[in-house]
């Protein structure tokens, strides 16, 4: 099922993998045809001192589709974790923002 509730805070700040801010060192980068949910559900058993992210999303791919849980379905094991948009408009990207904030994304 989708996250669609609160989200985990990220490692403390007295983590050693962790900045001062407690903001995750290692960043699992967004790559296209690999970063869907099974890769991510793989690094986290690696890891949980890392921040994960999606592969990019077209910002009208996420208004204009029926069901977007195929794009934006996690694991609550994943947090954090980031969704990576791309689109060209600031007005789209804005509607798909508030539509992956709605599933829980970090």
């Amino acid at each position: 099922g989708g996250a669609t509730s609160s989200s985990s805070a990220p490692p403390s700040s007295s983590s050693s993998s962790s900045t001062s801010t407690g903001k995750p060192r290692l960043q699992i980068a967004p790559m296209m045809e690999i970063t869907y949910k099974d890769f991510r559900q793989f690094m986290r058993l690696l890891t949980k001192e890392t921040q994960l992210w999606t592969e990019m999303w077209v910002d009208n791919t996420l208004i204009h589709s029926e069901r977007v849980d195929g794009f934006l379905d996690f694991g609550q094991n994943e947090h954090p974790i980031v969704c990576q948009l791309g689109g060209s408009s600031p007005e789209t990207l804005a509607k798909a923002a508030k539509i992956v904030e709605s599933w829980g994304y970090d």
